[in-house]
């Protein structure tokens, strides 16, 4: 690494791979933790000799001396259970040496001192609670947790209405699918939704098949924490004006969240070449499906479908294999659940992976004049913001790049709206950590664009100027 590229790291700032430490005497706790969480997580850099804000403040000669100690720490067995792999690199820039200390993500759930670390935005998290553990351990060993085996679940458990539902969707999408000639349970069986676990022998209905067939007993027993909510508002970010949550099947789940969704989504008038399409219809089509197929249902989150006056957002707990931004160039499609893909699929309610994200970038400009954002990691998001919202916002001189503006369209809204501004707020609107939402408001603060008001616990920020934002 050279000095260039440590500047332009230094910039973006702290983030999930990326961690600031100063280097004042021998490395701390916060340093171990933090390697811990690296190696947990999808793996980072933690840069030695530089403070939180980004400014270098050197190791001196000591660069021998720390690499040492923080070698000999993470062979300790004592200490860290398994060992992390970790590699140095020495930067010098203006005259001042940085450590960065690489740490590659672990094959195995990485403790340090007994306690297990994951990264989170910018912060390493304790991992203390059952499900937690296993979330982190189902990414670690890459199983489909789709595929878990209830041998105890009966025929009974599942809606035979459902199964003749998908034999005629999946028929009136191909006249000569082999889903017209089978039973119910050749069905089944043909699709994986009955299946054999090789290493204790059991067979019996997987998660996928209770999730796609079952009824709404079977799916609280088997999977208790799934669950979507679908919230429309009108403009207050403390309140909804509709709400559907939905925890059924992900048959009659598709249909409701559509349903939800052409309720509160114009459909505008759009040409694909010189065919009418529906932009509305294939955009929402896309995120619901994605937010259905693609999530760990074993995750206590629950997925949100958001609709507001900033456009359409998904969240959904994910099981990544990267984390960043996706777009069409860097697309490596990988099946979250591939039997629930795949049974999507041969009903005709999603397209071969992949084809969804290309879907959203072209619709998306159609439907509400702006490109998709879509960032993966252990929670995906989605978001497509409403280019006609954000033009009105313009004119009422709110997010613009003038004198009447933080240059922060999020943090220009809520001032516009309240006439100050929280972390708390912030963190919750934009869906990031507090500690980042501080940043973000402490860089205002310091270039005079806001000041503080109220003690720790009340505290806000206001315009430093009378004029504001308004």
């Amino acid at each position: 690494m050279d000095a260039g590229i440590l500047k332009s790291i230094l910039k973006a700032g702290e983030g999930a791979r990326v961690e600031f430490k100063r280097a004042g005497g021998l490395p701390g706790r916060d340093v171990f933790e933090t390697i811990c969480s690296f190696a947990n997580h999808f793996g980072g850099s933690l840069y030695l000799g530089v403070t939180d804000g980004g400014e270098v403040e050197g190791i001196g000669d000591r660069s021998l001396e720390l690499q040492r100690n923080i070698a000999n720490v993470v062979r300790n067995p004592n200490v860290f259970k398994p060992s992390p792999i970790v590699g140095f690199d020495v930067v010098e820039m203006d005259g001042r040496a940085v450590l960065r200390v690489w740490v590659p993500e672990g094959p195995e759930l990485c403790r340090y001192k007994g306690v297990i670390y994951d990264r989170v935005a910018d912060a390493d998290v304790k991992v203390e609670t059952t499900s937690q553990i296993a979330a982190l351990a189902v990414r670690k060993q890459q199983i489909y947790t789709e595929g878990h085996i209830f041998p105890h679940l009966r025929k009974q458990d599942l809606r035979e209405d459902l199964v003749r539902r998908a034999r005629l969707m999946a028929v009136s999408r191909r006249p000569d699918h082999p889903w017209g000639d089978m039973d119910d349970n050749e069905l089944l069986r043909s699709s994986r939704l009955w299946g054999r676990d090789a290493q204790t022998g059991e067979e019996g209905f997987n998660r996928a098949c209770v999730l796609l067939l079952g009824t709404d007993e079977a799916i609280l027993s088997c999977c208790p924490a799934y669950r979507t909510d679908a919230v429309f508002s009108r403009g207050s970010a403390d309140r909804y004006d509709d709400r559907e949550m939905v925890s059924t099947n992900l048959l009659d789940a598709y249909d409701t969240l559509i349903a939800f969704c052409r309720k509160h989504i114009d459909d505008p008038f759009a040409l694909d070449g010189d065919i009418r399409v529906s932009a509305r219809d294939i955009v929402c089509r896309e995120l619901v499906t994605n937010t259905l197929v693609h999530r760990e249902y074993l995750s206590p989150l629950p997925a949100i479908l958001k609709i507001d006056e900033r456009g359409i957002e998904t969240v959904n707990a994910s099981r990544p294999t990267f984390e960043g931004r996706l777009d069409p160039n860097n697309l490596m499609p990988v099946p979250k659940n591939p039997i629930i893909a795949n049974f999507f699929l041969q009903i005709g309610l999603c397209e071969q992976l992949g084809s969804g994200t290309k879907s959203l970038y072209q619709y998306g400009p159609m439907l509400f004049g702006s490109d998709p954002v879509l960032e993966e990691g252990e929670v995906f998001k989605a978001f497509i913001e409403d280019g006609r919202a954000k033009g009105a916002l313009d004119e009422r001189g709110i997010g613009r790049e003038d004198g009447n503006s933080t240059g922060d369209a999020a943090i220009d809204t809520m001032l516009k709206a309240n006439g100050f501004v929280t972390t708390q707020q912030l963190a919750e609107v934009e869906g990031i950590t507090a500690r980042a939402a501080l940043k973000r408001i402490k860089k205002l603060v310091d270039i005079g664009v806001l000041k503080a008001e109220g003690s720790t616990n009340r505290r806000r920020y206001v315009p430093s100027s009378e004029e504001g934002t308004g």
